[in-house]
């Protein structure tokens, strides 16, 4: 006498129970194993198995074994010799080895088992439990696994080369994580199903004998008669190939393999795929083996895998849930460059975007920014009588080039070269932040700013600047043509009037390579200190409410960067100041200027009738008290043990980022405090 308590989730498929099996090292079983156990309803002996696949701590510990309807329980049985009894049909319904409830919807006998179940005293407890469950993706039924005839190919000998070719490097994945998967994959490799009971698909090339002692036909071409028997009654299989098995065939296919036509020859391997992660197996890794084993070498060398689009929430987009984003309406809205710009700045190597609903406006925005300093350039050549200008001297005169001249040329070259390895390894948004900063920040914000200070016909603005602005131009729309075609190739067509261009496209021209000749890194050092004086003087201004237009008389101490006359006329003109050198520690005491200490030096910027220098200490102070009277409770508060332990994690985290806040304002206020008092 005695029973067994199981769990399950489905007690229909009790009805097709064949074993209950337990963990061998699970004591609490060790006097059943090996004897044999009556099934409820069908009346059915079924033995006590051991099988390490059971998790001792899972449930019971012990767990019925359906062969016939769970993946887990087919490989159980198969390893036991076990038994498989179906207890549905193809539609769900229980059939004649159901018993009693034969006839049943499964879910209807769902309820009729516990039902009975409990009739019977047989229920221990009920509880909730979530688990996953397969569903259809059209219909959303859900999946009942179910043994039935289908045809298979081998795989583990086709996995091998695909195995090999990336354990060698000779074929890699970006991100380089995803390489893990794919040998997972494969190293664990089971014969793949092919056949389908779908309406559409191409048709399994399979014909049966009406003599059933016949073996089946397997046949390119449509068999006119049995070679067995002579037969000419032949039946098509119904099913279908899986979808897979026509796409694993894609790299070579595509070029109307099994000819050897001039496009496979020269298509064949490619260099690279790009593709998402939850088809690497489905797809990536049997084109690898199909590769091998119908054209003897890998289909290409590198996978790139791209992360999924996700709304703000997290949420996969998708039309289902109704939470896509139309590009279209995008396109129609801002262009479809702003679309591919924002798309991919927000697109981390191998991450999921999430994508906010106005996500393309920075694209936009760096469109109009690109648009609008060409028609700036348009407009110097025009003021300046500039022709045609020859962009492809400007490597040549580099040498006599001024600071600026050289700066920008540098950086420039410095950007071509980490573009490049950006795209070379798949790295798109970095190096589309990395154009987008060069570009806005320092060719419009800096470079273009400083090429102002020239007169109009200026001898050097004339024979040097504007062939440098429109080759660091041209180069630019070079770089940046992957990431926004369009407005860069009706930039270069528009620029080819005015330029030595000869190639009609971009894509026709030769992507910028880094030149030695370019190697100014004593200029990018000097025009890096000119611009953070410049950035000093200017938030120095902003600070006190100074108009930035204002032209501020200054007097500067022990600073190269001034006394050198080419770099201060041009710190001059771009923070609208006038420099003039004094001896040392002579504007400290003047009430009427504000003082920066600048390494061994200074400078000082003289605002009498602009500023109230005790007025403006005044406000300072009284600010400073306010704060620090808040930053010392806000302290206090995270002193507190007692605060630590019983507040919520996300208001403790809250009152540290108000601490920092109140930190910085502090640190800033004291170095405006400075500036007042010339220390």
């Amino acid at each position: 006498g005695g029973f067994i308590i199981v769990a399950t989730t489905r007690p229909e498929t009790m009805l097709g129970d064949t074993a209950v099996a337990v963990n061998p090292s699970d004591k609490r079983y060790k006097h059943v194993i090996g004897k044999k156990i009556r099934l409820p309803f069908v009346n059915r002996l079924i033995p006590v198995i051991e099988d390490q696949q059971v998790e001792i701590g899972f449930g019971t510990g012990a767990v019925k074994v359906t062969p016939s309807h769970d993946p887990a329980d087919y490989n159980i049985g198969k390893r036991h010799n076990l038994p498989s009894v179906t207890v549905m049909d193809e539609k769900g319904r229980m059939n004649e080895n159901a018993g009693e409830f034969a006839g049943l919807d499964r879910f209807e006998c769902r309820k009729k088992i516990v039902e009975a179940l409990k009739n019977h005293n047989l229920i221990e407890k009920i509880e909730p439990y979530t688990h996953r469950v397969g569903h259809c993706y059209r219909c959303h039924t859900v999946i009942e696994p179910y043994i039935s005839k289908q045809w298979f190919v081998k795989m583990k000998e086709l996995a091998q080369p695909a195995i090999d070719v990336v354990m060698k490097g000779e074929l890699k994945f970006y991100p380089e994580r995803w390489t893990k998967n794919y040998l997972n994959w494969l190293n664990n490799i089971e014969d793949w199903c092919i056949s389908r009971q779908i309406w559409w698909g191409h048709r399994i090339p399979v014909w049966y004998c009406e003599n059933e002692n016949c073996p089946p036909i397997a046949s390119i071409q449509i068999p006119l008669s049995c070679p067995q028997c002579g037969s000419k009654n032949l039946t098509q299989d119904e099913d279908v190939l899986d979808t897979w098995f026509s796409s694993w065939l894609w790299p070579f296919a595509v070029f109307k393999w099994p000819k050897k036509t001039k496009d496979l020859e020269y298509f064949y391997p490619t260099s690279t795929l790009v593709t998402a992660q939850e088809i690497l197996f489905f797809w990536v890794a049997r084109m690898v083996m199909a590769g091998f084993e119908f054209m003897g070498e890998k289909p290409f060398s590198a996978v790139y895998i791209h992360g999924t689009v996700r709304d703000e929430t997290g949420r996969k987009m998708s039309k289902s849930l109704g939470n896509a984003i139309d590009p279209l309406e995008i396109i129609d809205q801002a262009g479809a460059d702003a679309l591919r710009f924002g798309l991919i700045s927000l697109t981390a190597f191998g991450q999921d975007v999430f994508l906010p609903e106005k996500f393309y406006v920075k694209g936009r925005n760096f469109l109009n920014k690109i648009w609008n300093s060409f028609r700036y350039l348009e407009m110097v050549l025009e003021k300046n009588n500039c022709r045609k200008v020859e962009i492809k001297n400007v490597e040549t005169f580099s040498r006599n080039l001024q600071l600026a001249e050289k700066w920008i040329l540098a950086v420039l070259n410095q950007k071509v070269k980490h573009i490049t390895e950006c795209l070379e390894s798949f790295r798109f948004n970095e190096a589309a932040e990395s154009l987008y900063e060069f570009f806005w920040h320092q060719y419009c914000d800096w470079y273009i700013e400083m090429t102002k200070r020239f007169p109009e016909n200026d001898p050097y603005l004339v024979s040097n600047v504007i062939p440098v602005l429109v080759y660091v131009m041209a180069k630019s729309l070079q770089l940046l043509h992957p990431f926004i075609p369009f407005i860069t190739e009706e930039l270069w067509n528009r620029m080819k009037k005015f330029t030595d261009i000869s190639e009609r496209f971009i894509v026709e021209s030769v992507w910028p390579d880094y030149s030695n000749i370019f190697n100014f890194d004593d200029a990018i050092e000097k025009m890096e200190q000119i611009k953070k004086i410049v950035v000093e003087i200017r938030d120095v201004k902003t600070t006190f409410k100074i108009p930035v237009t204002r032209k501020l008389e200054a007097s500067y101490y022990g600073i190269p960067e001034l006394i050198s006359d080419e770099q201060r006329q041009m710190i001059e003109f771009l923070s609208n100041t006038t420099f003039s050198p004094e001896e040392k520690s002579a504007s400290i005491s003047d009430k009427n200027r504000l003082v920066r200490t600048w390494k061994d030096g200074y400078f000082s910027l003289r605002v009498e009738g602009i500023l109230d220098i005790s007025v403006e200490r005044e406000k300072l102070l009284n600010e400073k008290n306010k704060i620090l009277k808040i930053f010392e409770q806000t302290e206090k508060k995270l002193s507190s043990m007692d605060f630590v332990k019983r507040a919520p994690e996300q208001v403790i985290e809250k009152t540290k980022k108000l601490r920092d806040e109140l930190e910085y304002e502090l640190k800033k206020i004291e170095k405006n405090l400075q500036l007042l008092t010339g220390e």
